[in-house]
Formats: C-alpha cells, structure tokens, sequence
C-alpha cells in the first residue's frame, strides 16, 4: 500500500489583474485603482465574503499569493479569485483547478489493521480481522478460515490499514479448495521449530519426548540456546506425523528474558539476645537495612515462624518484623520473602531468651529468680534455685511457694552458698480456699559469718503427682524474705505468677501421645486429631508438633513415623493418605537459596518405595550432575549442590533444571545459578 501522507495545508499562485471589472464598466480615461481581492474555493460565499488579500492600490497588479486550504480534502477542486475596483464594481471571477494531493510523510506509518475476505468484498473494514503487532514492516503468517466455503476455484483478498485511517489496495490470492479425506490413522511423532530474529535464523529444532498420538496437548520447553537475551525473536513451529508430513506453521512473537528470580539477601540478621518479658525487639525488613531484594523489583511480601513460640512470638505486619521473648531457651526465627509470582527466600536467625530477674530493690538485695519453663512427666521431679544479688547481710531466709497440690508435691528444700550453715525449717503445705497449696521453707544461721553479696539461698524440689494439663501448671514465688537479724527483714513480695516455674506435660518418647510408652496407631490418630493446627489453635496437641515450628505438618509426621513399629510402617502410610492428605506422590521443593552463587539446597519427600534419581540438567537438555540415584524409604530427605557438573567444573550462570524421579513419576524445577 502506499505510505499515508499529510494534506498540503497551502496553495501558492501567480496572477497578473488588470482593473477591469466588468464588461459593463464604462470606459474611462483612466482605469480605476483595484482596492480589494479576495478568493474561495469550490463553493462562492457572495462578495466580499472571500478570504482576503492584502494589496496595494492601482489600477494593475502583479500579485504572488499564498492560498489556505485549510482542512479542504484531498482530490479536484476550483480556486476561485476576483478585484474590486475604487468605485465599488466587482471583476469577472476567475476559475483555476486544482488538484490536491497528499504529501509522503518523513517517516513510515504504522500498520495498524489486517483483514481478509474470500471472492466478495464486503467493504474496508467489514472483512475478517487477524491480530498484528502494529509495526510499519510486518512479516504475517496467519491462518484463513474458510468455514463452509466450496470446493472450486476461490479468491482471497487481503489489505491493510495504517494509523491514519488509509486503507491500501487490496492484493489478490486466487486458490483452489479442495475436498480431501482425513487420515485419522496418522500420528503427531514429533514437534518442529525454529527461531528468526531481526538477523538471526537457527537451524531446525525436534521435540519428541511424548506419546504419539492423533491429537496432543502438550506443554515443552524449547531449546533456547544461541538466542540473546533481551532480545526480540519469532518462533515456527510445526507438527509433523509419524509419515513425515508437516502440519501449517504456526507463528509466535516473544523476548527473551530471564526468568523471574526469587528474592536475594542483602543483609542476614544476626543472632541475638533478649530477657524474658521484656521490651519486643523491633526491625524494619526494609530501611533497617534492607534485608531482602527483588531482582525483577517485585513487591515483596513477608512471613516469620518461630522454632518454639512458647520461648518467642514472633509476628510480621508487612515489613515490620516483632519479636517478643516470653520464656528463656533459645528459638530458630525465620523469616521468607515472597515475590508476586510465588518465589520465596528464606533465612533464620538465632534467639536466646535470657531469665529475668526482678528489677525491685529492697533494703539492700535484689532477687534473680528465673521465670523458665520445664518438661516433665508424672513421677519425675523438678527444681527452683532462689538467688539474690547484692545482698547487704543475710543469717537468714524464708521462701513462700504456691502450686496445684493435685499436681505437685513439695519435696525438700537445700540451702546455698549465701548463708553458710543454715539450718532448714519448713511450714505447710497449707490449702487455700482457691486450692492452691502454701509452702514456706527457709532457715536461719546459729553460728558464723553472715552472707553478703551475690548469691543462691537454696533450691527447692518438687515431685509431679499428677498428670499436668496440656497448658502447663505454675509453681509460683509469692515472696522471698532475707534476714539480717531477728528484728532486721527484708521482704520482697511478687504478683501471683510472675515469678516461678512453669512446668509443662512431658512426652518420653517423640509420638507416644497417649504416653503409653509407645507409639502406635492410637497415637497416629491422635496425632491427625492435630494435624495441621497452629499453637493456639483449639486442638492443637504440642506433643504432636515435635520439630516445634508451631505448626504440625509433614515434618512432624515424618518424626512420628520414625518411632513407629517398622512392620506396620506400610498400613501407617496409607492411613496418612486417607486421614491427614499425606500426598501420594512425591513431591520436589524450590531449591533454597534461589539464585544460588556457591551452595544450595534441594528438599524432596517420598511417600513410598523405591529407586530415586535427582538429577541437574541445562536448558538444552544436557545432563549436568547426578545428585542421587538409590532406592529409598518414605520420608523427607535434603541434599545440597555445589554448582558443579559431574565433572566437578562449576556450572557458569544461567538457569538450570532439577528433575526428581521415583519409578514412573517426575517432576521438574527451575533453579538460577549466579556465577
């Protein structure tokens, strides 16, 4: 078609007017000065209604000038021109064609529009549409569909449109349709491609890693190797059967980039050290400094999960990470960035929970009671060891404990190093009327050198008597009193568990819910009872999360299955894939980090028996490494990937696939190496 042009706004003419104005004028001595001339075109609007020409007075003019012809369309017209003299008389109009054409633009329009029609036309714009990418040089496969068009002899038509609205000619294909009998008996073998770029063509590409069949759907990935990154490419792709026809071409346009990443590190968090029911520790994922980053830029989103959310609660309001130590221990944070196609990197910090010591002083000694929490079962037996700090003088001391009589027992009570030879006195238990019981023990000093400073006062011991609630029960400190003299006490009084011993059920063995001292299918349906239940949630058994990330999942049922009677291993498995959805197939995890530089992490879990290969291949198909090839058992295993091929050379950066297969089944992950 040809180029759309731009209307020529202007016309410039050359006249020569003599002050004539009319046949009828009467003829003078001299000829009158012509005063006014105007012009219009096509259509008079009555004299002196004419655009205007500037002119200057005599009876002859010599005039070059300069049309406007506005918005006036392209095609034949008429300008039209005529003088007015000095005594009012008009001139005979005079009459010159013109053609007005359209110029050629400097630069090449777009193609905006492509459409076809078969033998008829039904008028520019009514044909049928074929989607483009506006371009001002297109090179277009599409395909025509001919409906119930006949056999015989046929025309099709095409033309296209450019941004201005221009259509072009419209260019003819005469063709025959024919009538042919399909063969149902043929097969798609194999698929065929090739790639074109603005100065690229590659060789013929095969994929045939599928099941013949007379109609597939499918999805493969093509061999991009040799192709630039960031670069514009088309892709041809034909079907071809198993006789060697080749089906109609199909054409796709697509850029080469790299695949989305997950997030990267920027910063670890270092590990740290809080006290126990103190101040949250507070840090922004992203000024604090920036922890994570996006390669692509994408908006990251955020999760954290503590080890023990009985030592740490650990919470995320978009990038605000909070940590708020309850109980001393150490816990494992961990924190994932997530990105808006789902890829996630994660990295995990250490907490340590230090005890708390009471903060009040009193006449000259501070206590420094842990507030702490222990395990145990029914039977065993748990200690409290009292201390002071900076204590002015001590010949004595007295120790008030409240606890469930129905659950503990007081047992004995040692002194220790502050007060040398102290003699032990006790009182009680003495039951209340919320039915607590209250013991006092201490003991005072006979003979020698009273204590001063830091130290401990005694250890008391209890004995568990009853089967705790899974909560937990409290031995709690109501007060501690020092004694310098008979008359000189002391007395530092606390607020009902706020210092003390939190005791919580104890499991013998990881699994033995029942506590039956061993596990068996009554405790693997206790345990689905808990399956997939958060701390806090109603029914949430803590026994049954025994990797304590608060959450009992595959993990946990992994480390129950450990302890489970090996011959009955088989029926355990298939009960998890009928109570707790335990999948049945294995699954492969994203490798973690992603991009990796030295090392990663590959995370897969088996539900059955059998030969296991996790293997490493490039884009091209290419093996790269085998990782595993044995016959394994169910569970989750884990094995890392120093980046080097079989022949221990490290791998250059790009993305690689790691396959996972166990008997008929596969399954495949991208992962990203950055060298």
């Amino acid at each position: 078609m040809r180029n759309p042009t731009f209307t020529a706004a202007i016309l410039t003419l050359s006249l020569v007017l003599v002050s004539r104005p009319s046949v009828q004028a009467q003829i003078a001595e001299s000829r009158p000065d012509i005063v006014q001339i105007e012009y219009f075109v096509d259509a008079d609007p009555g004299r002196g209604l004419g655009k205007q020409v500037d002119v200057s007075a005599g009876p002859e003019q010599d005039l070059n000038f300069t049309a406007d012809l506005g918005d006036i369309d392209a095609g034949f017209h008429i300008l039209y021109v005529r003088v007015k003299d000095e005594t009012g008389n008009w001139s005979l109009t005079q009459a010159q064609p013109f053609v007005r054409e359209r110029t050629r633009l400097d630069e090449t329009p777009r193609i905006t529009a492509l459409e076809y029609f078969v033998d008829e036309d039904p008028g520019p714009g009514n044909g049928t549409e074929v989607t483009l990418e506006e371009d001002v040089d297109l090179d277009q496969h599409f395909s025509v569909g001919l409906g119930d068009t006949d056999a015989g002899f046929h025309i099709l038509y095409v033309r296209i449109q450019d941004e201005f609205g221009n259509w072009s000619l419209t260019q003819a294909q005469p063709f025959v349709q024919e009538r042919t009998r399909l063969d149902t008996s043929a097969r798609v073998a194999s698929i065929q491609y090739y790639f074109t770029g603005a100065e690229t063509k590659t060789a013929l590409r095969t994929f045939a890693d599928f099941t013949s069949a007379s109609t597939i759907d499918l999805d493969f990935l093509a061999d991009l190797s040799g192709l630039d990154t960031g670069s514009d490419y088309k892709i041809h792709l034909f079907a071809v059967d198993d006789k060697g026809r080749y089906g109609q071409e199909h054409v796709r346009s697509f850029q080469t980039v790299l695949p989305n990443g997950a997030p990267v590190i920027l910063a670890h968090i270092a590990d740290q050290t809080l006290v126990s029911g103190g101040a949250q520790s507070i840090r922004d994922l992203i000024t604090d400094p920036a922890v994570f980053s996006d390669p692509e830029g994408d908006v990251l989103s955020y999760t954290i999960a503590s080890s023990d959310s009985t030592i740490i609660e650990a919470t995320v309001t978009g990038s605000s990470l909070a940590l708020s130590p309850l109980v001393a221990g150490d816990a494992t944070i961990t924190v994932t960035a997530t990105d808006g196609t789902g890829n996630s990197t994660a990295l995990s910090f250490i907490v340590t929970v230090e005890a708390a010591t009471a903060s009040t002083t009193n006449a000259g000694f501070t206590t420094a009671i842990a507030l702490t929490s222990i395990r145990a079962a029914v039977g065993e037996t748990v200690s409290l060891t009292i201390s002071t700090l900076n204590t002015a003088q001590a010949k004595g001391c007295l120790i008030t404990t409240q606890y469930d009589p129905a659950l503990f027992a007081f047992r004995e009570f040692t002194g220790g190093d502050l007060i040398p030879g102290l003699i032990i006195l006790s009182t009680g238990p003495e039951t209340g009327d919320d039915g607590l019981a209250t013991t006092k023990v201490g003991g005072t000093q006979l003979t020698g050198t009273p204590g001063s400073g830091d130290g401990t006062l005694g250890t008391l011991l209890f004995e568990i008597v009853g089967d705790l609630p899974k909560e937990g029960a409290f031995i709690s400190i109501v007060d501690v009193e020092v004694n310098a003299s008979s008359t000189d006490r002391d007395v530092l009084t606390f607020d009902q568990g706020a210092l003390g011993l939190e005791v919580l059920p104890g499991v013998a063995l990881p699994g033995d819910l029942d506590g039956n001292a061993k596990v068996d299918f009554n405790d693997f349906f206790l345990f689905a009872d808990s399956f997939g239940k958060n701390t806090g949630d109603t029914g949430f058994e803590p026994a049954a999360d025994m990797d304590n990330n608060g959450t009992v999942d595959f993990s946990d049922f992994f480390l129950f299955a450990d302890n489970f009677g090996k011959e009955a291993l088989g029926k355990l498995i298939v009960l998890a894939q009928e109570h707790i959805g335990l999948p049945t197939a294995p699954q492969l995890e994203q490798n973690y980090p992603n991009p990796f530089n030295s090392t990663t992490t590959l995370r897969y879990q088996l539900t059955g028996w059998d030969r296991v290969q996790l293997e490493i291949f490039a884009l091209n198909g290419q093996k790269v490494r085998t990782l595993v090839d044995v016959p394994q058992q169910p569970g989750i295993y884990q094995v890392s990937w120093d980046g080097t091929d079989a022949q221990g050379q490290t791998v250059s950066t790009g993305v690689y696939l790691v396959r996972l297969q166990m008997g008929h089944f596969a399954q495949v992950k991208k992962m990203m190496a950055v060298k």
